[in-house]
């Protein structure tokens, strides 16, 4: 199953990162660009405060995706609020 976490790049998340390859998972991490990358692994990049990012990044061949990203601050800088 092809799995996309969002948030993978967190505490939480390369926890369950470990779990999924560890069941024989194939993890396609979705990051900000700002993020720090995961180096040897399939990234796409994807803002939690741009939801046409996200629209991109979850594309016909994700099997499945976890919400392990939180948004942080006052959230004044995200749409819709």
């Amino acid at each position: 199953m092809k799995v996309l976490p969002l948030g993978s790049t967190v505490y939480i998340g390369s926890v369950v990162v470990r779990q999924l390859t560890a069941h024989g998972h194939q993890v396609v991490h979705s990051v900000k660009e700002d993020s720090r990358l995961p180096t040897g692994e399939p990234v796409r990049i994807g803002d939690l405060a741009d939801p046409d990012s996200l629209r991109a990044v979850v594309t016909e061949d994700i099997d499945g995706v976890t919400s392990l990203a939180s948004a942080i601050g006052d959230g004044r800088g995200h749409r819709g609020r």
